[in-house]
C-alpha cells in the first residue's frame, strides 16, 4: 500500500474506505485508458488534453466505448484517434481497474491497459483533442496530471512488461484532490472480481460471492472435459453464478437465468463487473422472470442440443430440485449440478433415523434427503457428490450428474467383478435360489449407487464425510433387504400358483 500524503488518507479495506466517503453515485460510466511506454528509451508517451474534461492536463490515451463495443477495442480505437499509434491487439496488456467517486454526479470506472511500444513499429500524430508528448519515466509531470495518477502510475511503470497486472484502486475526489483511496494489486481472478463487486452501491454479500464461486468451481471440476454450449441457471437471481460459470466454460455460447424474482440492482452490478470478461461476440446472457414450471422445459427445448446443455441450481429448495431433475430427465439433458436446501422432514423420520444410526453423534435430515436425491438422479445419470467448505455454507453438498448414455463411471471389468461378488453373496444368503431376479439386481444397483456416491465425495470434515458414508451404506442396505423381501414374497406366490 502506498503511504498517505498530506491530503489523502490510505485505507486497508474497502469497508474502511466506503465508511469515510458519501454514498457513491448510482450512475456509473466506463472508460478505457492506455499508458504507452518505450522501455528502450526509458520514456512514456502522454497526451496533453486540448479540450473537454481535464483540459490542460497530461494523461494517457483512451475514452468511452461505443454501444456494444468491447473495452479492449475501445482502447485501441481511441488511442489511434488521439495520437495516431495503431496498437496490434496482441500487445495490449491489462493493468487493472480504477474507480472514482466524487466526480460530480456519477462514478467513473477506468479499465486500465499498458503497451510496450518497443514491440511493434508505430508513428505518432497529434489530434484535435490531444498533443502527444514524451517524458522520461524519472520525470513524470505529476503536478500537471490528475491527482490520483501519482498513487497508481508508479506501479504500472515499474512492473515487468511480460504479463498482465491486476491493479485495483478506489479513489474519492474532494474538488480536484484525492481525500480517500485504497490501492491493491490482486493476482487472481477471484480477488479481482470480489473487489469490483464491492465498488460503489449495491454491494453483494461475501456469503453470496463465495457460494457462487465454490459451486461454480465444483461444477467446473466435474464437467471441465465436456462440451457445454448452453447453461441454464434456475433460481439464479442476479446472475452471478451464471456469469461465473460462463467464465469457467469459455466455449459456452448462451446462458439463461430463470427466476420469477427480479433482482435489477444486483443484476446491473453483476453485468457491469462480469460483462467485460465475457466474449461479447460469442457469449450471450438473458434473464427469464417466470416460474420454473413455465420456463425450464421451454428453455431446454430452445437450446441447440440437450447433449451440450448444463442445468444448475445453487440452493434451490428440495421441491424445486426434484422438479429440475424431472425436467432434465424428461428432455435427456446431458449435465446437471444442484446444491439443495430447505429439505423437508415433516414427520421427523430422517432425524430419528440419524439419531439411531450415529451414536454419540447424529446426521442431519438434510444429509439423508440429499443422498436420496442423488439416488433419484442416478436412475439416468452417473452421479458424484462434492462437499464444499462448511464455513462457506452448511448446506454444502453439490450433486452433479452426467447422462449415462454418454459416459459410464463403471468399467466392464469392474461391472463383472461386482456381479460375481453379489452373486456369491446372494447365493450364501438364499441357498435355494440360483436365479438372478430383476428386483434383486435393482436392489444391488441401488445400494451400489449410494456407496459409490459416498466414496466419490470430497472435501469437508471427516465427521461429515463419515456420516454421509454410513448413511449411504445404511440406505443401500435397506433397499437391498426390501427388494429381497419382495422377491421372496413373489417366489411364495409363484409356488402357490403352480400348486
Amino acid at each position: 500500500m502506498i503511504s498517505s500524503t498530506a491530503h489523502a488518507t490510505a485505507h486497508a479495506t474497502l469497508d474502511s474506505f466506503f465508511s469515510k466517503i458519501p454514498e457513491p453515485e448510482p450512475t456509473i460510466s466506463h472508460y478505457s485508458l492506455i499508458i504507452l511506454v518505450q522501455p528502450s528509451t526509458n520514456q512514456v508517451l502522454f497526451g496533453k488534453k486540448l479540450r473537454g474534461f481535464g483540459e490542460g492536463k497530461f494523461n494517457g490515451f483512451g475514452g468511452k466505448p461505443n454501444p456494444n463495443e468491447p473495452m479492449r477495442d475501445c482502447a485501441v480505437r481511441e488511442t489511434f484517434e488521439e495520437c495516431g499509434v495503431q496498437i496490434p491487439p496482441e500487445f495490449l496488456l491489462s493493468a487493472g481497474t480504477l474507480t472514482f467517486t466524487g466526480m460530480g454526479g456519477k462514478q467513473m470506472i477506468i479499465h486500465l491497459y499498458r503497451v510496450n511500444l518497443d514491440n511493434f513499429p508505430f508513428s505518432v500524430k497529434a489530434s484535435e483533442e490531444m498533443a502527444p508528448t514524451y517524458f522520461p519515466i524519472s520525470s513524470i509531470p505529476y503536478d500537471q496530471m490528475f491527482d490520483d495518477d501519482k498513487f497508481w502510475l508508479p506501479t504500472v511503470l515499474s512492473e515487468p512488461w511480460s504479463a498482465d497486472l491486476a491493479l485495483e484502486g478506489n479513489f474519492h475526489f474532494d474538488g480536484d484532490k484525492i481525500s480517500h483511496y485504497i490501492l491493491t494489486q490482486n493476482n487472481n481472478l477471484e480477488k479481482k472480481l470480489f473487489h469490483e463487486l464491492h465498488r460503489g452501491g449495491g454491494r453483494l454479500s461475501l456469503k453470496e460471492f463465495n457460494e457462487a464461486l465454490h459451486f461454480a468451481l465444483a461444477t467446473q471440476k466435474r464437467f471441465k472435459k465436456n462440451k457445454i454450449e448452453t447453461i441454464l441457471d434456475v433460481c439464479g437471481g442476479h446472475g452471478a453464478l451464471l456469469h461465473w460459470l460462463m467464465i469457467r466454460f469459455p466455449k459456452c455460447k448462451s446462458g439463461v437465468v430463470i427466476d420469477p424474482a427480479r433482482c435489477d440492482s444486483g443484476r446491473k452490478k453483476v453485468e457491469d463487473v462480469f460483462g467485460p470478461l465475457l466474449n461479447s461476440k460469442s457469449q450471450t446472457v438473458k434473464y427469464v422472470n417466470e416460474k420454473l414450471e413455465d420456463a425450464l422445459l421451454r428453455e431446454i427445448d430452445a437450446a441447440p442440443s440437450p447433449s451440450t446443455t448444463l442445468v444448475v441450481a445453487c440452493h434451490a429448495c428440495q421441491y424445486l430440485t426434484t422438479r429440475i431433475i424431472d425436467a432434465c430427465e424428461a428432455r435427456n439433458v446431458a449435465y446437471i449440478s444442484v446444491m439443495p436446501c430447505c429439505q423437508k422432514d415433516e414427520t421427523g423420520g430422517f432425524r430419528a433415523l440419524g439419531e439411531k444410526l450415529f451414536k454419540p453423534g447424529k446426521v442431519e435430515a438434510g444429509v439423508v434427503s440429499d443422498m436420496m436425491t442423488a439416488g433419484k438422479l442416478s436412475h439416468s445419470y452417473s452421479v458424484k457428490v462434492t462437499l464444499i467448505d462448511e464455513k462457506i455454507t452448511p448446506l454444502n453438498r453439490v450433486i452433479t450428474g452426467a447422462w449415462i448414455s454418454e459416459k459410464s463411471t463403471v468399467s466392464p471389468k469392474d461391472e463383472e467383478r461386482l456381479q460375481r461378488a453379489y452373486a456369491k453373496a446372494h447365493q450364501n444368503a438364499h441357498p435355494s435360489s440360483s436365479n438372478n431376479n430383476n428386483i434383486t439386481q435393482n436392489s444391488i444397483y441401488a445400494a451400489t449407487t449410494f456407496l459409490l456416491i459416498a466414496a466419490l465425495s470430497t472435501g469437508s470434515s471427516g465427521r461429515t464425510k463419515s456420516n454421509i458414508l454410513l448413511g449411504a451404506a445404511f440406505l443401500g442396505s435397506v433397499l437391498g433387504f426390501a427388494a429381497g423381501g419382495v422377491y421372496a414374497s413373489r417366489r411364495n406366490v409363484d409356488s402357490k400358483n403352480k400348486q
